[in-house]
């Protein structure tokens, strides 16, 4: 099969196609999404090597369980080992000794197949078009914020960063009822955030008082980013970033304390249900997240 490999260089390569383990399925790959954490890759986070991509919807080809075949599915990336103390407690995301499609040590979905336990995998409704259903990951990087901490409506919520996953979110916050607050520094993004009825700003240090927010969601990636979401964020307020770990992570969660709740960053690597619900809701735009973002096609590989 044709596949997307990263091995300090990216390539098109022809590669054995993968044999599904005991328990697993193989999915042929209908489209792929390019993630934030996909260039990191390329700069070197988490060092992996291997095929990259870890957001997909495809349909199932192989299968012990016949009632799996010809399913058209999207899949949890993180795979657990299933028998540490924290799989048996129902957090096998956080698991240890976990691998995690296209960004530790397995391998991901920029090829024509993948293969992926069968408990990862979540079936897509008929209603939802496969436009839509590749945004179900980040949908449910997004949602996991509304798992992660209880968020009363009418809340204000800043969300730093225009990106596409900045976007999602405040669809994500919006929808449930927060009052979103984008910032950003292009224009024709924070124009499209302006019809959901998010609040769009492109400068908050001159516009926003410091520690005048309850929920600061730091989506840019960078340090002075996150230096601006402690900034704004109240006393014992929730800062959640969204992009990888990376040092400035390190350097900078010892001022969590200070700010009241800090939730990690990698626990948004999920996907699931709740992205699938998102998608068939009229909150996500998806035809307007498709018209920019990247999108990789398995059916021209």
């Amino acid at each position: 099969m044709r596949a997307l490999v990263f091995d300090g260089k990216l390539a098109l390569r022809d590669i054995d196609k993968p044999i599904p383990n005991s328990g697993e399925a193989l999915i042929r790959v209908t489209l792929a999404g390019i993630c934030g954490t996909d260039t990191e890759i390329l700069k070197g986070y988490s060092a992996f090597r291997g095929v990259m991509g870890h957001e997909f919807v495809g349909r199932v080809v192989e299968s012990a369980d016949s009632a799996w075949i010809g399913e058209r599915v999207v899949g949890e990336i993180n795979i657990a080992c299933g028998e540490c103390s924290w799989c048996f407690s129902g957090l096998g995301r956080h698991c240890p000794h976990r691998t995690v499609m296209g960004i530790v040590s397995r391998a991901g979905c920029f090829a024509e197949y993948v293969a992926l336990p069968l408990r990862n995998l979540h079936r897509v409704p008929a209603a939802i078009p496969d436009e839509a259903a590749v945004f179900v990951e980040p949908l449910a990087a997004a949602a996991e914020i509304l798992e992660q901490m209880r968020l009363e409506p009418g809340t204000r919520v800043v969300v730093l960063g225009d990106g596409r996953l900045g976007l999602l979110v405040a669809q994500v916050l919006k929808s449930a009822g927060a009052q979103v607050i984008l910032v950003g520094k292009h224009g024709w993004k924070l124009d499209l955030a302006r019809p959901w009825g998010v609040r769009v700003m492109t400068d908050s240090k001159s516009e926003l008082q410091a520690a005048s927010v309850p929920v600061v969601v730091e989506a840019t990636g960078s340090p002075r980013g996150l230096a601006e979401a402690f900034r704004l964020v109240e006393p014992r307020g929730t800062v959640r970033p969204l992009m990888p770990p990376s040092s400035w992570w390190t350097r900078s969660r010892s001022s969590a304390r200070a700010a009241g709740t800090f939730l990690p960053p990698w626990t948004c690597f999920s996907g699931g249900r709740s992205g699938c619900n998102l998608c068939s809701r009229k909150c996500f735009h998806w035809k307007t997240a498709l018209r920019h973002s990247n999108i990789w096609s398995g059916r021209t590989a």
